[in-house]
This record gives structure tokens, sequence and C-alpha cells, in this order.
């Protein structure tokens, strides 16, 4: 209910934590709405901490501390969305043990780094969880561990005995994270599903798109499982937090669909408040002109350029030797330019046809005009820019795969800076680690559960 808007409806929570839920309290602000409140609030004393840890805390590299470090994670998660999630939690730190079978597919497809690139700084042990043995080992595991993550569809977990109700049985103060595609209920639950069926449901696939452009045209990337990733890292992060304060674990809820709606909040309050439906709008926009991707030399090469300021229009004009047309009336201010945007885009994509894409972008932006080139995965791989960072390029050396650089990490802690260049495992990789040091097995009842299939 806002003080100008009235009341609307809008997306809500992006996932569901059972024991501290999403509680928006308040509307978005007037401008200095709160000053009085918060002033007084920073005279309050802090919430204590609980500070309850079971792993290693070793540091990860040697002298350099990780935020993590201490955390222990239980890692079921398959495909995109889980094993990103908890990659992150790796690392910053955390000893991401990934619970594998010898007998189910995974993406160690030969000649393709998919399952590298995905599940870099953790563990791999293989227990067989449709055994009772498996299932007790998964139990202990969880016992000596703060989080477990998990994204099947609903009911699998609890059909093996591995579920929630059950391994909090085994360590109370446990934070469980289950990542199912349409969430634990309701008519699409029980749906396999991928990033790209989400963002169908969701409505991102049509409005990324062109108004013209058929939706088998549309962009099939599983953007959606990156957003539920991002989304899975919050969540985990803010369980400890909370647990730290209270003692507490929680089970949390991240339906894919609503992680990804949660982003769509602007196009449903349109509808909502102002009866508006978003519509598929392409490169348009509405308030500057030109504002699109234009053709350059080469295959699929294109230069993005966005012009918002009358300066900015003179600079490019200037830039592109000042030809006749843009005397034109129909090019004269803004809004004639927005107005006449087809004919626009014809004469600039004319000019830019001239040059790659790297060299369209150097003439316009030596000139002061917003562009940029469209970035290949190549140019992106190669770029100086990326390279002279640190961190933003990371080279894992895998057992299976031999080197491989990767992107980095993208967020950058000073103190705590993370890193990203620790390998994937093979599989079954740190069996000895997990069932000796971690659950204290000796090595005749380890052999002894490998040889009845237990480890497998």
């Amino acid at each position: 209910d806002h003080p100008v808007i009235g009341r609307y409806k809008t997306a809500g929570p992006p996932f569901r934590m059972s024991a501290s839920p999403w509680r928006p309290s308040r509307p978005a602000p007037l401008l200095g709405q709160h000053t009085e409140e918060v002033l007084k609030e920073l005279e309050t004393v802090p919430v204590p901490r609980l500070v309850q840890t079971n792993g290693r805390g070793d540091g990860g590299k040697a002298g350099q501390p990780k935020p993590l470090d201490g955390i222990r994670l239980v890692d079921f998660t398959r495909a995109f969305a889980g094993p990103i999630a908890t990659m992150y939690m790796g690392f910053f730190g955390a000893e991401v043990v990934k619970v594998e079978s010898q007998d189910l597919d995974d993406n160690r497809t030969p000649g393709q780094s998919t399952f590298q690139d995905l599940n870099r700084a953790k563990l791999s042990c293989t227990i067989d969880t449709r055994t009772p043995e498996g299932k007790k080992l998964v139990h202990d595991l969880a016992r000596q561990s703060d989080i477990v993550a998990e994204n099947f569809r609903p009911t699998v977990m609890d059909r093996l005995g591995i579920g929630f109700q059950e391994l909090r049985e085994a360590k109370p103060d446990l934070i469980m994270i289950a990542m199912p595609g349409m969430g634990n209920s309701g008519p699409l639950s029980n749906y396999f599903c991928y990033g790209q069926q989400i963002m169908g449901v969701a409505g991102l696939t049509y409005l990324w798109g062109h108004p013209d452009g058929a939706l088998d045209t549309r962009i099939k990337m599983p953007f959606a499982d990156y957003v539920a990733a991002i989304f899975g890292g919050l969540a985990m992060v803010a369980a400890l937090e909370y647990r730290d304060r209270t003692g507490e674990g929680q089970y949390i809820e991240l339906a894919q669909v609503e992680g990804t709606a949660h982003l769509l909040s602007v196009a449903y309050m349109d509808y909502q408040i102002n009866g508006r439906a978003p519509l598929p709008v392409g490169n348009r926009s509405e308030s500057s002109a030109p504002h699109d991707v234009y053709p350059c030399i080469g295959l699929d090469a294109w230069c993005a350029i966005e012009v918002q300021t009358e300066e900015q229009w003179r600079a490019l004009v200037t830039a592109i030797d000042s030809p006749s047309w843009a005397a034109d009336e129909r090019f004269g201010s803004m809004e004639a330019r927005v107005a006449n945007k087809e004919e626009l885009d014809r004469h600039i994509g004319e000019w830019t046809q001239q040059f790659t894409p790297r060299q369209a972008m150097r003439i316009l932006q030596g000139a002061g005009v917003p562009a940029s080139l469209v970035s290949t995965g190549e140019d992106l791989f190669m770029d100086p820019h990326l390279r002279s960072r640190p961190g933003a390029i990371a080279e894992a050396n895998h057992l299976d795969s031999g080197p491989i650089e990767h992107q980095g990490i993208n967020v950058g802690l000073s103190d705590t800076p993370g890193d990203a260049g620790q390998a994937a495992p093979v599989k079954g990789q740190h069996n000895d680690y997990v069932f000796q040091q971690v659950l204290k097995l000796d090595s005749a009842r380890e052999r002894e559960l490998a040889e009845s299939g237990v480890l497998s």
C-alpha cells in the first residue's frame, strides 16, 4: 500500500525460508521519509552471534582466509542452477562435498568442459543413496555439515529417506535448500524443468525479443538457471547469518520460476497499476535514438549505439562525416528521431557496415558517442580489459581435462577475495577423505562398502 500509488500487487519472494520468511513490511519510501527512524536505529546494540561451524578452518590458500571457511556443504545438485550456486560457496571457502553415483549420467562429456566449468572448488564422493547403508552415510555426512543442497523434482529426496525432516534429526540446526523448477506444490510442481522452460512460464521469453520475431527465434540460453544460482547463493548465506544469530537452521524452497518472475516485477506492476500489458520491444527506446545494434563487417557482427543527448547526436553526425541525411528534419530532435527510428537505423546501419564492430566502437567512442561491440565468446576470452583485471579469468588444472581457463569471480572482496581457480573433481576423487577423515570410517570398512556397491 503506497502513499502515492495506492494498493498494488507485485511479484512475491524469489525464495521461501521456513524460519525467517520474506516479510516486505513497507513500500518504496518517499524522499527522506525514514531519516529519524534510521538515525535512532543506529543507537541500538547489535544482535549477538552464536557462531557454529564444522569444517576445516584452513583458510583455503595459505595465509588467505575466506569468508565461508569452516562451512561444509553437501551438494546433490545437477545441471546448471544448483552446481553454480554451490560452486560460488566453494569459491569463498565452503567445503563443498558433491555426492555422486557411478550409474547416473553427468555433464562430464568428453571434449566438453561443462561439468568442469560449473563444479570447480568442490570435492566428490560416490554414494548409492538407494541402499540403507548409503542413506546412513548421507545422514552421517549431514551431521558433520552445515548445508545440504539439491535441485531434484519435489519428493525425490524424501523418497530416498534423505529429505529435510530426516536429515534434521541427525543435525537439528541443518540448513537445506531445494531448487525445484516450479516449486514443491501446485499443478506444475512435478514438471522436469530446464531454464528455457522456466523463462517461458515466467514471461521472459515473450518479452525478450523483437515485436515481429517468432517465439521460436527467441533466446535459447538457460538464463533462469543463472538467476536461480545467484538467489541460491544469497539464500544460503542469509540462512547462515540467521543461524549464527539464533542457532536455528531452516529449509529453503527456491522455485526457479519464482526467482525469474521476481526480476520481472516492474513489468507485472505496470500491468497491475497502469493496466498496460508489457510487449516485446526489441532494442527500441522511447527516449533515445539511435538506440539499437547495427550490422558490421563479419558474420553476425554488430555494434551497439545509444544516443541520449543532442550533444551526443552532434558528435555522432561529425564522427560519420556529416552525411546530408542527418540534416533532415525527421532527425532534428530526439522526439523526431524516436518517431522515425526505422529510417534512422537504416542510415546508421549503412555506415556501420563499412567497419568491424570494434572499429565502429572505437570511432564512435573517440567522438564521445556511447557505443560498444556486441562481443562473441571469443571476444570476451581475448578481451584485453578483462585479462588486465585481477581474477577476471582463472585457470584451473583439471585431472581429466587438463588446464582450462574459466571466468573468474565477479564479486571482489578486498580482504577475502576467494579463489575461482580450484579444479572440478573427478567422480569419487575424494572418497578416502570424506569417508575416513570426515566420517571416521577405517579403510577396511570403506573397502567393504565399496565392494558391496554402496560407494558407487
